[in-house]
């Protein structure tokens, strides 16, 4: 379990299967109150299933069915780009990919730009799309704002119209149909908006930063592509491939809806390419294309390879036996422990409440409860470097509980206090 949100999603599912949607936050004691917004309950849901069926092994298999169903996907209309799609973009998205729920976003994501591309518009599969995506995965609003993008292109062309202003009424109704109604809307503009998150959680830290060699070759080729047969691409296809590729550039997390959106541009400029070619030199073309197409997935298998060798088992990368001794000594309260444990904790030990987990970076609101925290990720930035003696925050928060890790520089914060568990990955205090 190398996501430290997997804990939390299984936990989720539960939830909701037992007790229903929360309406506020279940597992902090910082922010209980908090209006939270679970906008994967669907996937948390189907991922608590599957793991109550077989375990991490039907998961897995669910999640590696859907990368595959997407692969499929970018081969419809371009099986003669077979090699190509298989080494070159999928060689892309394997660095992306996981148990995550990002990759069914990415499945409505393709599912939603196939259908648009077509001469006519199957409306009601927009709108079921629509209305499963945003009961699914907060990337939801990419539909609509593909559609309107669409639209707007039809109209700066002249063109006969295939979207309609009826149309996005009715879709961003489909929105509105979850437990939530047009309060996912706020969580997504929090999120997307929250700058902060860009240099402090991997995942949305601005793409330049991320070596991904595979990626950066097919970024190169397709961009170089564009430039020489610029006009073998309409304006909604220009416009969007490069919109998303400065969403990449901007945000990680962002990157493989690049690869997805522009698969088919890049195919439609690579046929081109080897129809500009003199017959006697094709040959050659495809051999590079084919070799540029290896080397992508020679560099991410070894990349993945590289990975998987510096892989540490779960209790070396989670308090597995620290959680062991909680359960078996029944002991119960609430614990400060950090950010990347949340998701563990929430899942593992249950009946203790945690400080923070990877939700709530962005949780901001202002109430009068002196109970309660205005913004749990700021707080528990300051404890982390000292700025605030942590003794403030624990009579606060009624802490009972830390379980840190062993960096030296975390340890002083703790000095003075029970050191009742220690193994080689986690300490445990009683405060």
């Amino acid at each position: 379990m190398l996501d430290p949100d997997f804990g939390w999603h299984l936990r989720m599912g539960q939830l909701i299967l037992s007790s229903g949607i929360p309406l506020h936050d279940p597992f902090s004691y910082t922010m209980t109150h908090y209006p939270f917004v679970d906008h994967e309950w669907l996937t948390n849901v189907i991922i608590y299933l599957l793991y109550k069926t077989g375990g991490m092994v039907t998961v897995s298999l669910f999640f590696t069915a859907t990368l595959l169903l997407i692969i499929s996907l970018l081969l419809k209309n371009n099986k003669k780009y077979l090699f190509e799609i298989i080494f070159l973009i999928s060689a892309s998205l394997l660095g992306f990919g996981g148990v995550r729920p990002q990759v069914l976003g990415w499945l409505f994501f393709i599912l939603w730009v196939k259908e648009i591309s077509k001469p006519k518009h199957n409306k009601g599969w927009l709108f079921f799309l629509q209305l499963l995506w945003v009961n699914m995965h907060g990337s939801f609003f990419l539909g609509i704002a593909t559609y309107v993008m669409y639209g707007g292109m039809e109209f700066l062309n002249k063109k006969k119209k295939k979207t309609s202003l009826g149309m996005c009424i009715a879709l961003c109704a489909a929105t509105l149909i979850n437990p939530y109604t047009y309060r996912i809307w706020w969580e997504v503009f929090m999120q997307l908006t929250d700058g902060s998150l860009r240099w402090r959680i991997m995942e949305w830290m601005p793409g330049i930063f991320i070596f991904d060699a595979s990626f950066w070759i097919y970024a190169c080729i397709f961009f170089a592509l564009l430039i020489k047969l610029f006009n073998k691409l309409n304006l909604f296809q220009k416009i969007t491939s490069v919109l998303f590729f400065l969403m990449a550039l901007s945000t990680a997390r962002n990157m493989p809806l690049f690869l997805l959106i522009s698969a088919d541009m890049f195919f439609v400029l690579w046929g081109a390419l080897e129809d500009s070619v003199p017959t006697q030199k094709k040959d050659a073309l495809i051999f590079l294309k084919r070799a540029i197409s290896g080397i992508c997935l020679f560099v991410s298998v070894a990349s993945i390879g590289l990975y998987c060798s510096s892989y540490k088992p779960i209790r070396l990368l989670y308090p597995e036996k620290a959680v062991e001794y909680l359960n078996k000594n029944k002991i119960k309260g609430n614990i400060f422990s950090l950010y990347g444990w949340g998701g563990y904790l929430v899942w593992n030990a249950p009946h203790n409440k945690i400080f923070i987990d990877g939700r709530m970076p962005s949780w901001r609101w202002k109430q009068s409860d002196v109970h309660q925290s205005n913004n749990a990720d700021k707080e528990y930035r300051e404890i982390l470097k000292g700025k605030i003696n942590f003794s403030y925050y624990q009579k606060k928060y009624n802490i009972i509980y830390a379980l840190i890790d062993k960096d030296k520089s975390i340890q002083p914060i703790f000095k003075g206090y029970k050191k009742i568990y220690e193994d080689e990955t986690a300490t445990l205090y009683k405060l």
